[in-house]
């Protein structure tokens, strides 16, 4: 049997307890019927017999028999082994964990890309009439992508969706509403996140609110974006007829 030409991959002889040794055989050496030789991938590649039978393992050994090996093996970029990188607050994609696996993360609701950050390219994809916020492909650099069978790149980070501050109109204060009551609306304490709901109410007792009431924060809009105002209560005039009326 010839020695293989296996790319990425050194081959020795074996020892009579099928051990590899040291002794490194040239690419086309002639071995004699019951040799054995060790093939030894590079780091970074698995051994493989053809494209459909990747092993997770670097090295094996063949026997010659009868002018032929009895496993022809190759070296191929190896796979990962483990699921790509999780991040808090996204779901990641992916369709396979072979060598040049891409991942696309993608934000729950109420969540979006971090895009203070310099470097990050966001891309908005139309899925069922929505926007969906969505780690780009084409960008390599800052994608995390399986190379030789680990996971390389930069994961993205998904930050709280914030509604601006929601309009004041003149006469009316704002509250934001939750499970334990409400309280006034400050702004120095941060930004209204996804679901938060406000309540706008009058000043003054005698007068009352035209518009919604309530408003809820929504992927970074206050839905209704309708601002009510406060109204002064009036009655309507009473007929004269109804002063003197007698049944």
């Amino acid at each position: 049997c010839r020695v293989p030409d296996i790319t990425n991959a050194s081959i020795t002889l074996t020892n009579l307890s099928g051990t590899p040794n040291k002794e490194v055989v040239k690419i086309g050496t002639l071995l004699e019927h019951d040799t054995s030789i060790s093939i030894s991938c590079q780091s970074g590649y698995n051994l493989a017999e053809g494209l459909t039978k990747p092993l997770q393992r670097s090295s094996a050994t063949t026997l010659c028999k009868n002018g032929n090996w009895d496993h022809k093996y190759e070296c191929q970029p190896a796979r990962c082994t483990t699921r790509p990188p999780n991040i808090p607050n996204a779901l990641a994609r992916f369709y396979g964990l072979h060598h040049g696996s891409v991942v696309r993360y993608q934000c729950f609701p109420g969540f979006e890309l971090d895009t203070n950050r310099t470097e990050v390219l966001l891309r908005k994809v139309v899925r069922n009439g929505g926007l969906t916020n969505t780690w780009p492909l084409t960008h390599d650099r800052y994608s995390v992508k399986c190379e030789y069978g680990v996971w390389k790149g930069e994961p993205p980070t998904c930050v709280h969706v914030h509604c601006n501050q929601p309009p004041v109109p003149v006469g009316t204060e704002v509250y934001l509403v939750g499970s334990r009551g409400r309280w006034p609306f400050d702004a120095r304490q941060g930004l209204p996140t996804h679901g938060a709901v406000i309540e706008y109410a009058c000043l003054k007792d005698d007068h009352r609110i035209e518009g919604p009431r309530f408003s809820f924060c929504i992927d970074g809009h206050w839905s209704p974006d309708e601002t009510p105002n406060c109204t002064k209560i009036t009655h309507d005039v009473i007929p004269p007829s109804w002063l003197f009326y007698k049944p």
